[in-house]
């Protein structure tokens, strides 16, 4: 917080959250093997993702142009490409968001495959499901959210507001489909299942066993199409990833 905005800002915080999750996955790992009781793998991806999904928040509310003083530190190098990840704007904390995502969601995996020592204590198998939806859910309404400022809004708000618009869209998405799903239903809603199809939009009812691959595609299609329709503005901004030259 105390770096200038001209500075590249984000790289402590990157670097930070990056060499928490290595060092916390490492302690979960060794606590899972040591207890046998995969519940803290379990922990350790759900947090991970948490934070991942909330970053693509902050991510298209970022700077979409780098100033001078942040581009001449650009490397010339085949290091261009990882620094990418570590330097401030919209496109690369999306990247970098992305990257963490699916680093988790590889670990988490990787750990189901080899884990069948373990307890069935939170379950891995589980947190699959949790970290793939919440980190497409999270993508979406942040890639929705973008295309509303670009499109919408452009004229009233500005980059670094855009966050508050994926915040309404998820809070819009979450109670919405609730209530029409609830009058709908109205006299023989007596749990969550009841208006499973109708929730598809919310990110927290992933737990639903018998809606999580609805869930789960719809939410990738849904992040997936979001995507596509903000590429020209990931692409310019990958292009303009170079150094200064005075």
């Amino acid at each position: 917080m105390i770096k200038p905005v001209s500075s590249n800002r984000a790289l402590p915080v990157r670097l930070f959250v990056t060499g928490m999750w290595l060092v916390s996955g490492i302690a979960s790992a060794v606590i899972a093997y040591v207890q046998r009781d995969n519940t803290a793998l379990s922990v350790w991806s759900v947090l991970s993702v948490l934070v991942f999904a909330g970053a693509f928040f902050v991510a298209v509310s970022e700077r979409e142009q780098l100033g001078p003083r942040v581009s001449r530190t650009i490397p010339w190098s085949a290091l261009r490409l990882p620094a990418f990840f570590l330097f401030s704007g919209g496109a690369s904390g999306v990247a970098w968001a992305v990257l963490m995502s699916m680093l988790t969601y590889l670990a988490v995996s990787f750990l189901a495959a080899s884990s069948t020592t373990l307890k069935a204590g939170g379950s891995i198998k589980e947190s699959q499901v949790w970290v793939g939806g919440l980190a497409m859910y999270g993508l979406a309404y942040s890639m929705s959210a973008l295309l509303a400022r670009r499109y919408l809004l452009a004229r009233w708000m500005g980059p670094k507001y855009t966050w508050l618009i994926a915040l309404l869209l998820l809070v819009a998405g979450c109670v919405i489909p609730f209530l029409i799903g609830y009058l709908v239903a109205f006299g023989s809603f007596n749990r969550a299942e009841d208006i499973g199809g109708w929730l598809v939009t919310n990110p927290f009812t992933l737990g639903i066993d018998s809606y999580q691959s609805t869930y789960l595609v719809f939410a990738g299609g849904w992040a997936l199409l979001a995507s596509v329709l903000n590429a020209d503005w990931l692409i310019e901004q990958i292009k303009a990833f170079r150094p200064h030259v005075t």
